[in-house]
């Protein structure tokens, strides 16, 4: 495995256990050793600067919406200036949680976002199957949904 993929994945890991984390073990400090050991004792002495921050984001963006389907780019645009060049700092601050947390809650706001719109949608819709239209399944390589119209277009 690619060195800085594995530098990535370890800290992607550490937000994904974020939701978890309500009591017990402090993944602040679970964070701040790891990233300390990555960069001070590992083979390849990883950087923890901005290039990994922007590519723990997206790999984590990723990992949540790995459909493009609830995110929108205003989220992402967000998220990036916010995030996007000191993920790094949290870690190696104890403070990784604050952003793991904040970027999980706006996720699931968008999930239930979504499922309200498609509950409203299909009790105000007679589905037929005679259309010709066709929903592009395969998104990972497609663009975050623009704005909150795009995206309902995309689920109708």
């Amino acid at each position: 495995m690619n060195k800085a993929r594995f530098a990535s994945l370890l800290a992607i890991g550490l937000l994904v256990v974020a939701p978890l984390s309500e009591a017990g073990m402090d993944y602040n400090l679970v964070g701040k050793v790891s990233a300390m050991m990555l960069r001070n004792l590992h083979l390849n002495k990883q950087a923890f600067d901005a290039k990994l921050s922007q590519r723990i984001l997206e790999e984590y963006l990723g990992y949540l919406d790995f459909r493009k389907v609830y995110f929108l780019q205003s989220d992402v645009d967000e998220l990036t200036r916010k995030y996007g060049s000191n993920l790094h700092q949290h870690l190696l601050h104890a403070n990784c949680m604050e952003p793991a947390k904040e970027i999980f809650a706006l996720y699931m706001k968008r999930v239930e976002d979504r499922y309200a719109w498609t509950d409203k949608f299909l009790r105000g819709t007679k589905i037929t199957f005679g259309s010709r239209g066709t929903v592009e399944i395969v998104r990972d390589k497609a663009p975050w949904p623009k704005d909150q119209a795009e995206a309902d277009r995309q689920w109708a």
